[in-house]
């Protein structure tokens, strides 16, 4: 009896046809594919509340430097920090930065213009959904320019 390859061959892999069979492809390209479209979904959503929150944190600092400029103190903080959760009740003020700085060094200058640099930043977290992970520091500043109405110009009330 003589080795008969074909048959063999057959019996084993299922032919030649074996060989090239489809079966079981579209799982591995399956596996090696949805990792990376996970990753990218994640980055375009963190991408857009981070830009979400951008915008949230300009409003917040151009209606907080507009009250620094009439008031100083803490309230302007809390002030920031309040309108930053009426627009979005899920954001963390902890993680809410406000500082309020004087620009100007020159002393005629901040006798009678007081500019005042008013700059609000946001931790926000990469993984949104959760409080853990990396975070994306959105940060905004505007310069003020607080008159002092007692030395040059004396404004009436109407």
């Amino acid at each position: 009896m003589a080795f008969n390859f074909k048959r063999r061959f057959r019996r084993a892999y299922g032919g030649f046809d074996g060989l090239f069979n489809q079966r079981g492809t579209a799982a591995v390209e399956l596996a090696i594919v949805m990792p990376l479209l996970l990753f990218i979904t994640l980055a375009v959503f963190s991408l857009a509340g981070a830009g979400q929150k951008k915008a949230l944190v300009a409003r917040a600092a151009l209606e907080g430097g507009r009250l620094a400029v009439v008031k100083d103190g803490p309230e302007v903080s809390d002030y920031v920090k309040r309108i930053m959760k009426t627009a979005d009740p899920l954001i963390d003020t902890e993680r809410v930065d406000v500082k309020i700085t004087n620009v100007s060094n020159l002393p005629l200058i901040k006798a009678v213009i007081k500019p005042i640099r008013i700059t609000v930043s946001y931790h926000q977290p990469v993984i949104s959904g959760f409080g853990w992970g990396p975070r994306i520091t959105v940060k905004q500043s505007y310069i003020f320019e607080k008159w002092d109405n007692g030395v040059i110009f004396d404004i009436p009330a109407r």
